[in-house]
């Protein structure tokens, strides 16, 4: 997509990356990635005296002509600092701002801890935006790699104002529930795949997640995917002959495991169904539970 200059003394957001100065754009030319057909891209002078913000229709092959009449809305600053994660404390965080209307994601901006500009949202032209806030941490251990996350969503008022979401801590009953999970994933001789206790980490807690992935001599790549209560126990699954389990070799194990809250107050097999919704390749944007989500995340990968 050819670069249209609409003010050379602006920054462009909104595409690919970060934001694209037009006074002298590195690259020349930027890229949307998005299954929407519309997308919000928005302008900004230095000291942020003026921003402005349009929306874009990407059907068809064409070019869009950045205009300076294109962009007749006004953005809302962000208040960054007032998430939980996203202060100078930590250094490894990172924020994704998404904004939705009834049917299709407008926009998605994504700000590393280092990232000194603002960022903005669009009130006239998004019924709703949200801030995925997280801080990520790497540890080694032998022979594995242990990814930590802790992540919160928080709803972004028309001004600009996140609303507060506390995020799940790290306390004695999650430590005592991550310790059984991989006690269980370690024992051979149970019967069942794994069991987990998160039900006294937080009474927010709706769901668990477990992810297993894997690339064997016989199926390639695998994905296994359980959607569990707080507290469940996985059996060992039987297939018969519906599956070859004749495996020789097993590379790439991965284990994630994650441990949600999401605004859902009904049954855990309701809740499956709303992300199936999801997973069926449907246009499927209800964002309703994101509201005041948060999720902890750990991810076990097997050392090169």
């Amino acid at each position: 997509m050819p670069l249209l200059p609409v003010n050379q003394t602006y920054y462009i957001c909104g595409f690919s990356g970060d934001e694209i100065s037009l006074h002298n754009p590195e690259p020349a030319t930027a890229y949307l990635c998005t299954e929407s057909k519309n997308e919000i891209l928005h302008i900004s002078n230095e000291d942020y005296s003026d921003v402005r913000d349009g929306l874009f229709n990407l059907e068809g092959n064409r070019l869009l002509e950045l205009t300076d009449d294109a962009f007749n809305s006004q953005g809302a600053r962000v208040n960054i600092a007032a998430l939980p994660f996203a202060n100078k404390g930590y250094p490894n965080s990172c924020v994704f701002l998404s904004s939705f209307d009834d049917k299709e994601e407008l926009s998605t901006q994504f700000i590393l801890s280092s990232n000194q500009r603002n960022k903005f949202i669009f009130p006239d032209l998004a019924i709703i935006s949200y801030a995925y806030n997280s801080v990520t941490e790497h540890t080694y251990l032998p022979g594995f790699d242990m990814y930590t996350s802790s992540a919160t969503i928080n709803t972004i008022a028309d001004d600009g104002q996140p609303e507060s979401t506390a995020p799940l801590l790290f306390n004695s009953a999650f430590q005592n529930g991550f310790e059984q999970f991989a006690r269980s994933l370690a024992d051979q001789n149970s019967g069942n795949l794994f069991d987990h206790d998160f039900s006294e980490v937080d009474s927010r807690v709706r769901m668990v997640v477990i992810t297993l992935l894997w690339e064997d001599t016989v199926n390639g790549k695998v994905r296994w995917e359980v959607m569990s209560k707080p507290q469940a126990t996985i059996p060992d699954f039987e297939f018969g002959t519906s599956v070859n389990t004749n495996i020789t070799l097993v590379e790439g194990i991965e284990i994630n495991l994650d441990v949600a809250v999401l605004n859902f107050s009904g049954e855990l097999e309701a809740l499956r169904r709303e992300f199936q919704k999801g997973d069926a390749g449907n246009v499927y944007n209800d964002t309703s539970l994101l509201k005041g989500a948060a999720v902890d995340s750990f991810g076990i990968e097997v050392s090169e």
